[in-house]
């Protein structure tokens, strides 16, 4: 059948980009004591260097050697890096990082700079290649990873988002938003497309949450990536991958104002602003992504009941802010909890659920003391 690609065969992992500064570097290596992980840990890695001696320079990690702490690439470095040389490293995932994931859309990007020069023939010069970048969107399933305490294989993605991880052992896994932006994480974002593998580097990004009572729990993905790297590669199979299967929007212990509404749908969107950091001392033109808005919103559908039950109305009108939590499934290791403690109303509107009255009502997630719009926690 030759080169025939199938669309569908295809599989994703991350794994956090890390920036680093060198110790010193030959021909063919470069060392860094910084660099704690175990023997062949960082093989396939891109490296790139992007400030001080040896900057501009992208090459393929072909060895580490945990023992001296010294990176092998290929090919050899134009100019070596020195000692303070920061470069950044990003590693595929590995079959035992990878997670299950659907809806995988991308598009990669390399602009083309016109020339202005004119000749006696009326034919283009042909452009210029200049910065290069990928957007790119899926989806899982929100779960969590059976035991409390340990990160869903997913985690990292909320982390490249501008969300912090706060690890209880045994107990929980909660996320919340971050505006330390030395706390933030970005990605290296490995897709497997049957007999391709793409590398999008540096990425940061966005989510929302669709939480439907006649469908599966989902988190859709957006993230932007500074850059990426398409090559031939057998498809890989995860051969860890966590088998907990979500928990349907049944019983989600759902409230708004302190009241029981009896919604159908309930979306959530941390809306996060994503900027590329531009550089010129960077192979792609981008040093990464990077989180400088968020503004997060989310809708529900109650069944309507009248002002004298509960009025959403009078809260919209006035502007109160009320908290909102929902939890998620009931088996130890795969409940979600989610909380926003400082909702606003910005709409109420009407609609018809098979017949029955049912109102629309979105709204914003504002701050109680500050990075705290919203919390997820698996327990």
């Amino acid at each position: 059948m030759g080169d025939m690609l199938l669309r569908d065969r295809q599989t994703i992992g991350a794994a956090v980009e890390r920036e680093l500064v060198a110790d010193a570097a030959t021909g063919s290596t470069l060392v860094d004591a910084a660099l704690t992980e175990g023997d062949d840990f960082w093989n396939g890695a891109v490296l790139k260097t992007i400030r001080g001696t040896g900057s501009g320079q992208q090459r393929t990690v072909a060895d580490f050697v945990a023992a001296s702490d010294t990176l092998t690439v290929t090919p050899n470095w134009a100019t070596n890096p020195g000692a303070g040389t920061v470069y950044l490293l990003d590693r595929p995932a590995p079959a035992a990082e990878l997670f299950r994931a659907g809806g995988f859309r991308h598009d990669l990007n390399v602009e083309r700079l016109e020339r202005a020069v004119k000749d006696a023939s009326l034919s283009a010069f042909p452009a210029v290649m200049g910065k290069r970048s990928a957007k790119l969107s899926f989806t899982t399933e929100l779960r969590g990873s059976g035991a409390a305490g340990t990160p869903p294989d997913y985690g990292i993605l909320f982390k490249a988002c501008g969300m912090s991880e706060t690890i209880a052992g045994g107990a929980s896994v909660a996320y919340k938003p971050t505006s330390d932006k030395a706390a933030f994480t970005r990605a290296c974002i490995t897709v497997y497309l049957d007999g391709l593998r793409i590398l999008y580097l540096g990425c940061m990004g966005t989510f929302s949450m669709e939480l439907p009572l006649d469908g599966v729990p989902a988190v859709n993905w957006d993230f932007t990536a500074a850059d990426f790297v398409v090559s031939d590669d057998a498809l890989v199979e995860g051969s860890a991958y966590q088998a907990v299967a979500p928990a349907p929007v049944m019983v989600t212990g759902f409230s708004f104002a302190g009241f029981n509404f009896d919604i159908s749908r309930l979306t959530l969107a941390l809306n996060n602003t994503v900027a590329l950091r531009q550089s010129a001392n960077v192979p792609g033109g981008h040093i990464g992504a990077l989180v400088t808005r968020r503004a997060p919103s989310g809708s529900f559908d109650p069944e309507a009941v009248l002002r004298g039950t509960h009025d959403l109305f009078a809260g919209w009108e006035a502007g109160s802010e009320a908290a909102l939590a929902a939890v998620i499934g009931s088996q130890a290791g795969n409940i979600c909890t989610l909380a926003a403690p400082k909702c606003q109303y910005t709409g109420a509107g009407f609609g018809d659920r098979s017949g029955l009255l049912s109102y629309e009502a979105p709204f914003v997630m504002n701050r109680n003391g500050g990075d705290d719009e919203l919390a997820i926690t698996f327990t």
